[in-house]
């Protein structure tokens, strides 16, 4: 799929459905690179920091309507992420614009 994936720590099995190879995710593990595992080549970025990928998910999609783009923009986020400020602000600009999140 095009679309894109923003995931926070426990991302393993979301780059596995995603269409990560399980190699290449595996040898990113042991890299040391699990807690903020990104493959832009698939469109999956992750983060460490709670509440970090907020804004820039919404930015994404926001550049997805800009364009006329037929992407979708998919966070996942757990219910500490869900408690940040910046949550609740990207969640308001995104509903208001009507963007594809």
């Amino acid at each position: 799929s095009n679309d894109y994936l923003f995931n926070y720590w426990a991302s393993h099995l979301h780059c596995l459905l995603k269409g990560v190879p399980r190699e290449e995710l595996k040898q990113a593990i042991l890299d040391g690179r699990s807690i903020s595992l990104c493959f832009p080549e698939h469109r999956i970025y992750c983060s460490g920091f709670v509440g970090s990928l907020a804004a820039v998910s919404m930015g994404a999609a926001w550049s997805i309507k800009r364009r006329g783009g037929s992407e979708h923009v998919w966070l996942f986020t757990g219910d500490m992420g869900a408690e940040c400020g910046s949550f609740h602000e990207s969640l308001k600009y995104a509903t208001n614009f009507d963007l594809p999140i």
